[in-house]
């Protein structure tokens, strides 16, 4: 009994404090390790300027941030000036359209990033052709220079040809295809030749008779499918679109 009571009153062997001072040790190391790579950069600045002196790294820091400041509040000007003047230049639209009393022809639409016109049936077209007709060059001139004013709102427009289902088989037309493309084609040249747009802004498509927007069934669907479609793109940052 009294040599087991001796035993016990040793405690613990010598080598375990040297163990538990390392293993403390590390432990502090690795804490300091992990506290330097989650610095905070403020913090960090604040201890440089302590021990150098130098205040110039704040001021760099202030001019970026008045800079970016400054830059956000350009971009959010900028896109609300586009806002209004595309939202001006649809009621420019409407405002012609129904004043030349031509809303039953041409029919417009818009939502936030797109303004639609439809010219309906032979408003710019005879049944069959591709060319021109007189009053239609006065109506796209009319409109152009809408379009013209309001320039710097528009990314791009887009010129879509359409026909009904009836089949063409000519010369100069083989099917609905080459006609639709030939009347979008039409009148993207008008535009570029004769109203000075930019041909970097349009693009012509043919769709012939597979977007049809009514029954082929009857001739009040037939008439609603041959149209002329501008699909105008609002610029969110001209900039961009260029």
């Amino acid at each position: 009994m009294l040599k087991k009571s001796k035993l016990e009153k040793k405690g613990s062997p010598a080598w375990m404090t040297t163990y538990s001072d390392m293993v403390t040790l590390l432990l502090t190391f690795f804490v300091l390790l992990y506290s330097f790579s989650s610095i905070d950069a403020d913090k960090w600045q604040r201890l440089v300027v302590a021990f150098t002196g130098d205040t110039s790294i704040f001021e760099q820091k202030s001019e970026l941030h008045i800079n970016q400041q400054q830059a956000g509040l350009d971009e959010i000007t900028q896109l609300q000036q586009q806002l209004k003047d595309f939202q001006e230049l649809y009621e420019k639209l409407k405002a012609y359209v129904e004043s030349s009393e031509l809303d039953t022809k041409i029919l417009l639409n818009k939502t936030d990033n797109e303004i639609q016109i439809r010219f309906t049936d032979n408003v710019l077209f005879d049944s069959g052709k591709a060319n021109l007709k007189d009053e239609a060059v006065e109506i796209l001139s009319k409109i152009t220079v809408a379009i013209r004013t309001y320039e710097q709102s528009i990314q791009m427009i887009r010129i879509e040809g359409h026909t009904d289902n009836v089949p063409i088989n000519t010369a100069e037309f083989p099917s609905n295809w080459e006609l639709s493309t030939a009347r979008a084609v039409t009148v993207l040249k008008f535009l570029i030749q004769n109203q000075n747009l930019s041909p970097e802004m349009l693009s012509a498509v043919g769709y012939g008779e597979y977007h049809n927007i009514a029954g082929n069934d009857t001739a009040e669907g037939r008439a609603k499918n041959r149209r002329v479609d501008f699909v105008i793109a609002r610029s969110a940052d001209k900039n961009t679109a260029q």
